[in-house]
């Protein structure tokens, strides 16, 4: 495996200030990073790769190429903090070609409502746009994009095995990609259930080899609530839960604690307040 990494500084620590029409409230904006990578995986035709939530399998005998460019953004302000990030991917597997667009943006409100210490209440906007372009003669050049907007107060906890702790960032289930109808977009242990019309559950295992050959092994148990307010767009209430393990020279296990104090009372609070929109639309 080769993999290239360029990156490029691009109005680091430039910071632009923008005026709401109120005097006293003033916000900033930057560029964090911005950066180019390029990833080459040579393996046979029965190899197996793991990157991050996506796991590709029977990779045909030309191996992968993929090109991945990133950019982010954060903006501050009195009340809102946020971060936006840009990514295109283009992915050249053994029988097509996988053109992949995003767009994220994460902010969290701080002084608006009160939030209990350890807690985060965020918001996300993600969008989706991909082309996949396959020389398979079972599959069909396919376009589809789609958005979602989160809403979620959640709390992790990181608890090692010398009984030492501490507070991670909020992590949420977001896939890197949407299916396509190519096996290799989502892992073989990806399974979704649905309950009614609202209420999913997701549930996939993802495998992670960092850089320093630290294996980090993944459960992810996801359960939402949707609402589908226009085409394409959804909003619901997620709640995670996750275990990993660490296998290193000094192996150590850890556990990753999803525990949002309240989000079973907003979670019955959100769903008569969206079923009865429901209703009037």
């Amino acid at each position: 495996m080769k993999i290239n990494i360029f990156p490029i500084s691009l109005f680091s620590g430039i910071s632009i200030i923008i005026l709401w029409g109120f005097p006293s409230l003033a916000a900033s904006l930057s560029v964090a990073d911005l950066f180019l990578k390029i990833e080459n995986f040579n393996r046979p035709s029965l190899g197996a790769i793991s990157r991050g939530n996506n796991q590709i399998i029977n990779i045909a005998e030309d191996g992968i190429s993929q090109t991945i460019l990133t950019g982010s953004a954060f903006f501050q302000s009195d009340a809102l903090e946020s971060l936006g990030q840009i990514e295109f991917t283009n992915q050249t597997l053994g029988f097509g070609s996988n053109f992949v667009g995003r767009a994220d943006i994460q902010a969290s409100l701080g002084s608006l409502f009160f939030v209990p210490a350890n807690q985060a209440l965020s918001f996300d906007f993600s969008l989706f746009r991909q082309l996949s372009n396959s020389q398979s003669e079972s599959q069909l050049n396919t376009v589809s994009s789609a958005s979602r907007v989160n809403f979620f107060i959640e709390e992790q906890s990181l608890i090692n095995s010398d009984n030492s702790s501490e507070i991670l960032p909020r992590q949420l289930d977001m896939l890197n990609q949407i299916n396509s109808g190519l096996s290799a977009s989502i892992p073989e242990n990806y399974s979704r259930f649905l309950i009614g019309n609202n209420i999913t559950i997701n549930s996939y295992m993802e495998n992670i080899i960092s850089t320093d050959q630290q294996q980090l092994v993944t459960t992810l148990l996801t359960g939402s609530f949707q609402w589908t307010a226009i085409r394409d767009t959804m909003i619901f209430l997620s709640v995670s839960a996750q275990s990993c393990t660490y296998s290193s020279d000094q192996p150590r296990t850890c556990v990753i604690i999803a525990e949002p104090r309240y989000h079973g009372i907003i979670f019955f609070l959100i769903i008569p307040i969206f079923l009865l929109l429901r209703t009037i639309k």
